[in-house]
């Protein structure tokens, strides 16, 4: 039997593929694998991944292997809206079974060899869960446009917003944030509006790196309003005593700040996700 575990998030997709033992043949990332969002996308990145990975195990151990041969067990982001997780299973796969689950519980399980925890999953998105008795409650995750406080995207929505108000006011600025957002999308604020009046979250949270470059106060401040959010999830809905664990690709940005807000260990995940997603199907079948 073999399972190939997927993680897709909304900014790209890691597919791993493993034997019951667990032993990890080969893994594969390719683009956004967000099923609410685009799930078109989201079915073409798993499978190129899929697609990859047989050719590699084919030439290095030998291995001929199809779908048919596999198990798929893919946590996705978006997975969580019933109609989005509807659609993908009432795709036509060719998999041996197809398991679907939210790309929060594979994470879970991974965090903590399936005990219990609390994670927190900052990337284009954020979402916070708690992992207890094998039951998962979510908190946030409701898309960059309604919540998604400290993420990737809601950072660099404030970032775009602010800078065309900037440009409005019609004032020169030193700030730093300012002759970044300048260096990059230029002054024209048609042309800006035109790029991001409808962009994906994934294309508002590629502005993370220079805007996390300007070193400004106020990116402190946006990054200070995210620790704030994620320390009142935390204390508000879950037991001092549950260990807590972050992940995503924001994750260096908050780890330590929000282990001081909080008095205690913020740790990375023991394994990754896609372990998790091997897990939760091994266990099922």
């Amino acid at each position: 039997m073999y399972i190939l575990g997927v993680d897709g998030g909304g900014t790209k997709c890691k597919v791993g593929l493993f034997d019951e033992q667990g032993k990890l043949y080969s893994s594969k990332t390719t683009g956004p694998a967000n099923i609410y969002t685009d799930l078109k996308l989201a079915l073409h990145s798993i499978e190129d991944a899929c697609q990859q990975i047989f050719t590699e195990v084919a030439t290095r151990h030998g291995l001929t292997l199809n779908q048919q041969d596999c198990i798929l067990s893919a946590g996705c982001a978006g997975a969580s809206i019933d109609h989005a997780a509807s659609q993908f299973l009432t795709q036509t796969h060719h998999f041996k079974r197809v398991f679907l689950h939210t790309d929060i519980h594979i994470s879970c399980v991974s965090a903590n060899s399936a005990k219990d925890c609390a994670l927190l999953i900052c990337g284009t998105g954020s979402c916070i869960a708690k992992f207890e008795h094998k039951l998962i409650q979510q908190f946030g995750g409701h898309g960059f446009l309604l919540g998604d406080i400290g993420s990737g995207a809601w950072i660099g929505r404030n970032a775009v917003s602010w800078y065309l108000r900037s440009l409005d006011e019609n004032k020169p600025s030193k700030d730093v944030l300012f002759e970044c957002l300048e260096s990059h999308l230029g002054r024209k604020a048609n042309d800006i509006v035109k790029q991001f009046g409808s962009a994906s979250a994934n294309e508002f949270a590629s502005l993370v790196p220079i805007i996390c470059s300007s070193k400004s106060s106020l990116v402190d401040a946006w990054l200070q309003q995210g620790i704030d959010y994620f320390a009142k999830l935390i204390e508000g809905n879950m037991s001092s005593k549950l260990p807590v664990f972050i992940d995503g690709g924001m994750s260096e940005l908050y780890q330590n700040t929000l282990a001081m807000r909080l008095n205690r260990e913020v740790a990375r995940p023991q394994q990754e996700a896609i372990f998790g997603a091997f897990a939760i199907a091994k266990s099922a079948v």
